[in-house]
């Protein structure tokens, strides 16, 4: 928006020549009436192309856009018609036209529709728009949240186990690639399962040896720990040869 200010007064002067539409208009508000005063005419036009600018058609004022992304971050502060946000340590500008569509969240559901004045610093925000050549994100959606979410925690594991501990519900895997070996520990929680047919296992079912995929997560309360959420176990374990039953010697 400040970008098209700047060069206002060029654009007035080249727009007409370049953009016939604007040229009629002009050539109509000059010509209605013979005491209308030159300055009201360009005040006119100045005032469509701001329009253009807060409806987001800045191609018509030559400024390259790119195509529609998302920022996240934390709101570090507003202005009238911006906002900076901060993620990662990095802080981005933010431009909010007066058409943005603008939607406050509570627990992942639409709240209620919102406007600029209604957003706060530390609110967590998707904003979703257009950057410019400013590195400016030109905004066209923003979702707002009073708190941000919970980072997502769930791991995954692949490989093999290589050790079964019973009494304390403790699952060894060892991944492929020689990676450091993760203790999975089973609660309610956890789901065991055969990948091929989704029949649900029990500890006792499982072996060293076995192929596995886990999803897991650390312990709220104890880092250390790995709590073990679902379990597929993706061979087909062989089953045990039927004794040969010895036969009776003859007399």
């Amino acid at each position: 928006m400040t970008k098209a200010l700047i060069f206002t007064s060029l654009i007035l002067t080249l727009l007409p020549l370049s953009h016939p539409a604007l040229a009629l208009a002009q050539s109509e508000d000059a010509t209605s009436s013979s005491n209308v005063d030159p300055e009201t005419v360009k005040e006119n036009i100045k005032k469509r192309i701001q329009k253009a600018v807060e409806n987001n058609t800045s191609e018509m004022l030559g400024i390259k856009m790119g195509p529609i992304i998302g920022w996240v971050g934390t709101i570090e502060s507003i202005t009238s018609d911006s906002l900076t946000i901060v993620s990662t340590d990095t802080s981005r500008i933010v431009a909010v036209p007066t058409n943005a569509s603008i939607v406050r969240t509570s627990a992942g559901v639409k709240k209620s529709d919102a406007k600029l004045e209604d957003l706060a610093i530390g609110d967590f925000i998707i904003a979703m728009g257009r950057v410019d050549d400013d590195d400016v994100l030109n905004t066209i959606r923003i979702v707002a949240a009073d708190t941000k979410p919970m980072p997502i925690t769930k791991k995954v594991v692949l490989g093999q186990i290589t050790d079964i501990d019973s009494k304390a519900d403790l699952i060894t895997i060892t991944p492929p690639n020689g990676s450091t070996p993760v203790i999975l520990e089973l609660t309610t929680k956890s789901a065991l399962r055969q990948k091929d047919t989704g029949d649900k296992l029990k500890l006792t079912n499982l072996d060293p040896g076995d192929q596995i995929v886990a999803i897991y997560e650390p312990d709220s309360k104890d880092p250390e720990t790995n709590n073990l959420l679902l379990l597929h176990r993706l061979n087909t374990p062989q089953p045990s040869p039927s004794p040969t039953p010895k036969s009776s010697s003859s007399n």
